[in-house]
C-alpha cells in the first residue's frame, strides 16, 4: 500500500515536470515563429523614391507623407513646414504640406492611402479628415504619438475660371516684411510697377528713411511688430519685441509706443511671434488697443495655432491672413512657385495674401510677375484693399 502510494506522487511528479517542458518548448516555438513571419516594413511608391516605413519609426513617419503627397498630388504645388503646437498641456510636432489639386481622384487615392497606413496594426497611426461642404479643401492628419502630419489641400480647376465673371478680377497683396533695415533694397522694391505694402520694423536703423520713401512712391507702409516666438531667447525677434513675461501694462505700454514710432502706417502685423500668438488674452489686450485707431490687422500666421486673427475679428478689427510665404527659400525659381500659388489660392478664394522678405531673389522674382498675373487675369493691390471684401 505504501509503495503504491509512494509510486502514484512520483508518477504525479513526472508527468507535471513533463506537461511544463511541453508549455516552454510550444511557447519558444511561438515567439520564434512570431518573429520569422512578422509583417515586412511598408514600402511607400512614388514616381521619385521608394520610402520604407518600419513600425513604430518616427524617423520614417512624414517621410512616408512625403512619399504619399508626391504620388497622389501634384509635387511642385507642395509647401511644407514644420513647427511645434501646443495645446493645454500638450506638446506636438507638426508638419503641413500645403498643395493644389485639379482630379477630385487624387484626393481620394491620397484619402485611402493615408486611410491603408492608419489601419495597418504595426504603425500605431490616427487618421483624421475634413472636407469643407463645396468639397474645394480638404484636410487629412495623420497622427503618431507626438508628430502630427497635416495635408491641406486646395481644388484649382480649369473649370473653375469660367465660373467667375470676367468684370471681376482675382486679386492678391504682396506684404514686404523686415523692412527699415537696408535702404539699397528699399529703392528697388520701390521700382517695380504694381503696388505693394511694406511693413517696417519699429526700431530698424532706416525705419523713417525707407517709410519716407515708400510714402513718397504711395506705396502703403504697416508697423512688423515684434513678438515673442517659440525658442526664446535663443530665437531672436529682436529690439522691442512683445513677450508673454510682461505683465498687461508693460505690454500695453510697449505696444503703444511702436504704434507711434513710423508715421502713416495703415495696418501692422506680427514678426516671429509663434509662442506670443498662441496667447488668447494677450492677444485680445492688443486688438483692444487697437479699436481707438484706423488701423488693420495680418496675422502672418507664423504658428498653426495662431489665435491673433480670431482675437482681432472679436475685437472689431479690420483683419486677414496670409496665405504664401514667398522666400522661405531664397531661390528666383521657388519663389516664382509660390507667388504661382498665391495666383492659384487667388482663383479659389477670389483673393490672397503673400509675404515676402528684402532679398535679392524676391527682387528679380517679382520683376517676372506680370506675366503670371496677366495670364492668370490676377490684379496686384495694396493690401488694405482685400480687408473690407474678403475678410
Amino acid at each position: 500500500m505504501h509503495k503504491n502510494k509512494v509510486r502514484f506522487l512520483s508518477l504525479r511528479f513526472w508527468l507535471g515536470i513533463g506537461t511544463l517542458l511541453v508549455v516552454i518548448v510550444l511557447l519558444a516555438l511561438f515567439l520564434w515563429l512570431s518573429k520569422n513571419n512578422q509583417a515586412p516594413p511598408l514600402a511607400v511608391q512614388n514616381p521619385r523614391s521608394t520610402v520604407a516605413l518600419s513600425p513604430g519609426n518616427d524617423q520614417y513617419f512624414f517621410a512616408s507623407i512625403d512619399a504619399l503627397a508626391q504620388k497622389y498630388v501634384h509635387v511642385d504645388s507642395m509647401d511644407r513646414f514644420t513647427e511645434w503646437v501646443s495645446r493645454d498641456s500638450h506638446r506636438w510636432l507638426l508638419t503641413r504640406w500645403e498643395g493644389l489639386y485639379q482630379d477630385p481622384e487624387e484626393v481620394k487615392g491620397l484619402f485611402e492611402a493615408c486611410q491603408e497606413l492608419a489601419d495597418r496594426d504595426q504603425t500605431g497611426y490616427q487618421l483624421l479628415s475634413y472636407v469643407d461642404r463645396k468639397k474645394t479643401n480638404f484636410l487629412l492628419i495623420l497622427r503618431h504619438g507626438y508628430l502630427l502630419g497635416s495635408m491641406r489641400i486646395h481644388w484649382v480647376g480649369p473649370e473653375k475660371a469660367r465660373t467667375i465673371p470676367q468684370a471681376e478680377p482675382y486679386r492678391i497683396a504682396i506684404i514686404i516684411d523686415d523692412m527699415g533695415m537696408n535702404t539699397t533694397i528699399a529703392k528697388q522694391f520701390v521700382q517695380l510697377p504694381f503696388p505693394l505694402t511694406f511693413s517696417i520694423f519699429p526700431y530698424a536703423p532706416h525705419a523713417l528713411e525707407v517709410a519716407k520713401l515708400f510714402h513718397d512712391a504711395r506705396q502703403q507702409i504697416m508697423l512688423h511688430v515684434p513678438m515673442e516666438p517659440h525658442g526664446y531667447p535663443d530665437v531672436d525677434p529682436g529690439p522691442g519685441a512683445l513677450l508673454g513675461s510682461m505683465n498687461d501694462q508693460q505690454l500695453l505700454s510697449r505696444f503703444r509706443k511702436e504704434l507711434s514710432a513710423i508715421p502713416g502706417i495703415v495696418g501692422i502685423n506680427n514678426h516671429m511671434g509663434s509662442k506670443l500668438t498662441e496667447n488668447r488674452h494677450i492677444m485680445a489686450l492688443l486688438m483692444n488697443c487697437l479699436q481707438d485707431k484706423p488701423l488693420f490687422f495680418i496675422d502672418s500666421r507664423t504658428i498653426a495655432g495662431t489665435v491673433a486673427f480670431d482675437e482681432a475679428i472679436k475685437a472689431g478689427i479690420p483683419a486677414g491672413q496670409r496665405d504664401v510665404f514667398l522666400d522661405n527659400i531664397q531661390d528666383e525659381q521657388y519663389i516664382l512657385a509660390q507667388l504661382r500659388k498665391l495666383i492659384a489660392i487667388a482663383q479659389i478664394k477670389k483673393t490672397a495674401v503673400g509675404i515676402g522678405h528684402p532679398y535679392p531673389e524676391t527682387v528679380a522674382a517679382l520683376r517676372r510677375v506680370g506675366q503670371l498675373t496677366q495670364e492668370s487675369r490676377v490684379t496686384i493691390v495694396p493690401v488694405s484693399k482685400l480687408i473690407d471684401s474678403t475678410f
